[in-house]
């Protein structure tokens, strides 16, 4: 019982809703894996889901190299700035959602939850 349980959690589809919300961010795939990474073991609710993009920016400037230029980084903790409350938990979402999908390719994991 709890096995198919975990299967049917592992397999579930991502929120079509919060996945259209989320592909309006129009992240890059080394955007939405930053920020995936950046919230990983974050536990916020939806009552503070909209300062998410601190620890966003927080993770980014302790990344020696990152990936994304000062700019490019700048701009995208600007963009999760201006997240409504509904993107902000949609986002916390899918990002639960993909580190519950390892044997996904990332890739794959990223475009199902609309993250590139």
């Amino acid at each position: 019982m709890f096995g198919e349980q975990l299967h049917e959690q592992s397999t579930a589809e991502f929120d079509p809703i919060d996945r259209l919300l989320l592909h309006r961010l129009h992240l890059t795939e080394i955007e939405g894996l930053l920020v995936c990474e950046a919230l990983k073991s974050v536990r916020r609710g939806p009552e503070t889901a909209k300062l998410l993009w601190g620890d966003v920016q927080e993770a980014l400037s302790e990344q020696p190299q990152s990936a994304l230029s000062k700019m490019e980084a700048e701009a995208l903790v600007d963009r999760l700035q201006r997240l409504n409350d509904g993107e902000a938990v949609a986002l916390l979402r899918a990002v639960e959602w993909f580190w519950n999908r390892p044997s996904l390719p990332i890739a794959i994991r990223l475009t199902l939850i609309g993250l590139n």
